[in-house]
C-alpha cells in the first residue's frame, strides 16, 4: 500500500471488463434507446404501457405512496449531484484522478441528457398520476440519472479495490430498478419511459467507465 496524492490507494482489481464489451454495451444501449424513442414517438407502445399500468394499479394507499416518494429523491439532481461530488472527492483522495473524473462525468452527462431529452424528443404526456400533462414523460430522468451514476460508481469502486464486485455491482443495478419501479408505482411514468431511462443510464455509465479505463 503506497500513499498517492495524500491518500492510501489500493491497487486496481486484477480483473476488469474489456474495452470491447464496454464499447458494445454503450452502443447497444444507445441503439436500444433510439429504437424505443422511435416506437414511442410513433405511438407504437401505447397499448403495452396502458395494459401494464392497469396491472400495476393506481389505487395505492397514502402511506405506501409517501414511502415510495421519499425513496424517489435519489433521482433528484440536487441529491445525487452532491453525492457524486463527495464520492468523486473521496476517490481522488485515494489517488485515482481518472476515477474521480469518471464519476463527475457520469453525474454531469446524465443530468444534461435528461434536460436535453425534455425538449429535443417528441413530447409525450405522462400518465394521469403525475397531474402535469405538459411535462415531458419520456424518458424517466430519475431512472436514467440513478442508473448512470450508480453503475459508474460501482465499477470504479470495484476497480479501485474499494468494494467487492459481488456486492457493488448487484446493488448498483438494484438502485435504478427500484427507482424505476417507484415511478410506475406512483403513476408518474409509463413503463417504456423507465425502460428508456435504464438504457440511457447504461449507455452513459458504459461510456464513462470506458473513458476511465482509457485514463480520461
Amino acid at each position: 500500500m503506497l500513499p498517492v496524492h495524500g491518500g492510501m490507494h489500493r491497487p486496481r482489481a486484477k480483473h476488469k471488463i474489456g474495452n470491447a464489451p464496454l464499447a458494445a454495451t454503450a452502443l447497444a444501449g444507445a441503439a436500444g434507446f433510439g429504437a424505443l424513442a422511435t416506437l414511442v414517438s410513433r405511438r407504437r407502445t401505447q397499448r403495452f404501457d396502458r395494459v401494464l399500468r392497469e396491472k400495476i394499479g393506481t389505487g395505492h394507499g397514502r402511506a405506501s405512496k409517501r414511502t415510495v416518494s421519499a425513496l424517489g429523491y435519489s433521482g433528484k439532481s440536487w441529491v445525487h449531484g452532491p453525492a457524486a461530488a463527495l464520492l468523486a472527492s473521496y476517490i481522488k483522495h485515494r489517488g485515482s484522478l481518472e476515477g474521480s473524473r469518471a464519476i463527475n462525468l457520469a453525474s454531469t452527462l446524465s443530468t444534461s441528457a435528461s434536460k436535453v431529452f425534455d425538449w429535443a424528443l417528441t413530447h409525450r404526456a405522462p400518465p394521469p398520476g403525475r397531474h402535469s400533462p405538459r411535462e415531458q414523460s419520456f424518458p424517466s430522468g430519475h431512472t436514467l440519472e440513478t442508473a448512470a451514476l450508480a453503475l459508474t460508481a460501482a465499477y470504479i469502486l470495484w476497480r479501485e479495490g474499494i468494494a467487492d464486485a459481488r456486492v457493488a455491482l448487484p446493488v448498483a443495478a438494484l438502485v435504478p430498478l427500484l427507482e424505476g419501479a417507484g415511478r410506475l408505482f406512483l403513476d408518474r411514468h409509463w413503463a417504456t419511459d423507465v425502460a428508456a431511462g435504464l438504457l440511457g443510464g447504461i449507455t452513459i455509465a458504459a461510456t464513462c467507465v470506458l473513458g476511465y479505463e482509457q485514463k480520461i
